[in-house]
């Protein structure tokens, strides 16, 4: 669209308005409506990208998080990531037709996470690109090479995380590089009836004896490596100290704070954290859950999915950190499992959405209604079942800015480019395909497990 001159005369007379009153409407408008307002005029643009008005308008704003699901395809050499909203539609978990942007690269992406309307993603092939990017304004980052590199053979694996530091108002990927081959431990594990006070008699893992690292854990422990990259900050990877553990399972960021499951020197010993603001890693204190949990950020904290059980959730938030006070959120009673897939985890995602909770199992999907203490099975329509996605839990849409595809001396600055849309589906109809899943997807055990359950509709 031609960003020239105002089109219509109520627009004309809006430019007459000062900016002060203009900032004040225009922070009040949904997010959509303000996107959809800087294709009006040149001046409208140059006054919702004022960082000033971003400023006021992330404050005024604190839009629900959303749940996202990123299809992934292939169309001829292009890897097309589609990114649409989930939402509830009566007992339904629908797909929106219309997607927030679709990003298109030539490199195949992991989602890290996300924070404050911010996307991070990491290439899956052998050669490492990191983005991120705001798909609401379109705007990404490509960030330099790490300093330390990883080679196809190396016996290291990666994983990365991203979040925010509200004290420095700073983002920051950490870049975590540890053995790929996990530490032998010794556990004793019986099942024993244990009184539930509110589900009364039930066999629970209970652990007699700590886990207890094998030999290999002083090697191990000396090739966990890390890195953090700061955007707005010098450029550059910075390798920081005291990440002791092997990690499991993607990290959570809560309240400025990243935290990861580890390999501990016990069961009481599993969460570790590193606060992003002191770039400090502590073993996070925690009370006793069993065997088999999860980690997520709900309502602003830190929380444990418990699935341990094969006949409840327990789901704990940490409340007071300073204080390891640990709260008891839910508890949802489970029938017996149906077909489950042992090599997957059970626990899809959890989220709040629509003041309910939305529990998604490789068996089931179900809401919980903590004020009527009503449970509803869930379908799922409208899914890619023959394509490769991932789940994003928490996203907020922003105008937060990144500077379009910018990044000091990287030759991959324009590693992605983004469609809409229209555009989208025009591609797909000039190139006679709707796309194909990759090669080795990630998805077909788990979609596998959603017929077998019944899930898809």
């Amino acid at each position: 669209m031609d960003l020239g001159e105002p089109k219509s005369g109520v627009a004309s007379k809006m430019e007459k308005v000062p900016r002060d009153i203009l900032f004040n409407i225009f922070s009040r408008l949904p997010l959509k409506s303000v996107i959809q307002s800087s294709c009006v005029s040149k001046s409208w643009l140059d006054m919702i990208k004022d960082p000033s008005f971003v400023k006021l308008y992330i404050s005024q704003s604190n839009p629900d998080p959303s749940l996202l699901i990123l299809t992934h395809r292939v169309i001829g050499e292009k890897n097309i990531v589609s990114i649409s909203p989930l939402k509830l539609k009566g007992l339904q978990l629908v797909a929106d037709e219309c997607a927030i942007d679709h990003i298109v690269s030539s490199f195949s992406w992991d989602l890290v996470g996300t924070s404050g309307g911010l996307l991070c993603f990491t290439s899956s092939g052998e050669e490492e690109v990191t983005i991120v990017c705001n798909p609401i304004t379109r705007e990404h980052l490509t960030l330099p090479k790490p300093a330390i590199s990883l080679s196809p053979e190396s016996s290291r694996a990666r994983m990365l995380a991203f979040g925010f530091d509200p004290m420095a108002k700073k983002y920051k990927v950490v870049r975590v590089l540890y053995n790929k081959r996990p530490v032998l431990r010794r556990a004793r594990v019986e099942f024993l009836p244990v009184h539930h006070p509110h589900l009364g008699l039930h066999d629970v893992p209970v652990p007699h004896v700590g886990f207890h690292a094998g030999p290999a854990e002083a090697t191990t422990r000396a090739e966990v490596m890390v890195e953090v990259y700061t955007l707005g900050g010098t450029d550059s990877w910075r390798e920081v100290q005291g990440f002791k553990h092997r990690p499991h399972d993607k990290p959570v960021c809560v309240n400025g704070v990243l935290y990861w499951l580890v390999d501990g020197p016990d069961i009481a010993n599993r969460i570790l954290s590193f606060d992003l603001g002191s770039e400090q890693f502590k073993l996070t204190p925690h009370r006793q859950f069993g065997i088999q949990i999860s980690l997520a950020e709900l309502g602003g904290s830190l929380a444990v999915v418990d699935l341990s059980s094969m006949d409840f959730i327990e789901i704990s938030a940490l409340q007071d950190p300073a204080n390891n006070f640990w709260e008891m959120k839910y508890i949802l009673p489970l029938s017996k499992p149906r077909w489950l897939d042992r090599q997957l985890p059970r626990l899809i995602c959890v989220h709040e959405l629509n003041n309910l909770l939305v529990v998604w199992l490789q068996d089931r999907l179900l809401t919980y209604d903590n004020k009527a203490f009503l449970t509803k099975n869930l379908k799922i329509s409208g899914f890619p079942s023959w394509l490769d996605w991932e789940i994003c839990c928490g996203f907020k849409g922003s105008l937060v800015p990144l500077g379009n595809s910018h990044s000091a001396g990287d030759e991959q600055s324009d590693v992605i480019h983004f469609l809409s849309d229209m555009e989208f589906h025009s591609l797909m109809v000039n190139g006679g395909a709707f796309g194909e899943q990759k090669e080795n997807g990630r998805c077909g055990s788990i979609v596998a497990s959603f017929q077998k359950n019944g899930l898809l509709i």
